[in-house]
């Protein structure tokens, strides 16, 4: 499986190409490297500012696609009640 890159803006599909586990381990790296970015915008000045805002949702869009993996393993389909 392919790692995506996490600096960039990432599109669903290419989040839904990478398995569980790998999913998973991208979630905690894109974490981590937010963390750092937060502290290092607070210590000195960044390159790209911006690219706060690009982690925050690629970590929001593997987050939900992970939940929608784990909606589908319980058999519960979004937007049903």
């Amino acid at each position: 499986m392919a790692k995506i890159q996490i600096d960039i803006p990432v599109k669903p599909e290419e989040i839904r190409e990478i398995s569980n586990a790998e999913l998973e381990k991208q979630i905690q790296s894109a974490r981590v490297r937010l963390y750092h970015l937060r502290y290092k915008m607070h210590v000195e000045e960044v390159e790209n500012p911006n690219l706060k805002s690009v982690l925050r949702r690629n970590i929001a869009r593997m987050i939900t696609i992970q939940h929608e993996r784990e909606m589908q393993a319980a058999g519960t389909v979004a937007g049903e009640s």
